[in-house]
């Protein structure tokens, strides 16, 4: 046993060496570890515990739900800036530009309005060379 125990005691400072050279992150509710290769920052939790349940951001760690997987980037799902673990969920509006005429009536983007062009921001993403 003490020959074991001599010979793991530094594997899990090794392990944490390894996740912060890769860059990885772990699931704010389980503390699994998680590699993110490609596509966008809203992660899902797939560990024993969480069971595909817990979301959370690959940049700041915060857990998110799923009604903040768009609204939590503020740049794009796949840009490496979020609104960080202040986010209160709520979709703000850009402020409107100064030249542009008052609406009519005041009303808030609804969902689908929003989807609508955070799907456009993608196409435009894709369809443009480049890296994002």
């Amino acid at each position: 046993y003490q020959k074991w125990k001599r010979e793991n005691d530094t594997a899990e400072a090794a392990f944490e060496n390894l996740m912060q050279r890769e860059g990885w992150k772990r699931c704010p509710c389980c503390q699994a570890p998680c590699e993110r290769q490609r596509g966008c920052n809203f992660m899902t939790c797939h560990s024993r515990q969480c069971g595909g349940a817990k979301n959370f951001c690959y940049i700041c760690g915060v857990e998110l739900t799923k009604e903040q997987h768009f609204t939590h980037f503020p740049q794009g799902i796949f840009r490496d800036q979020c609104k960080g673990p202040d986010d209160d969920g709520v979709w703000e509006e850009p402020p409107a530009p100064i030249e542009a005429a008052p609406p009519q009536r005041a009303v808030q983007a609804g969902p689908l309005e929003w989807l609508g062009r955070a799907f456009a921001e993608l196409r435009q993403a894709w369809v443009q060379p480049g890296p994002l």
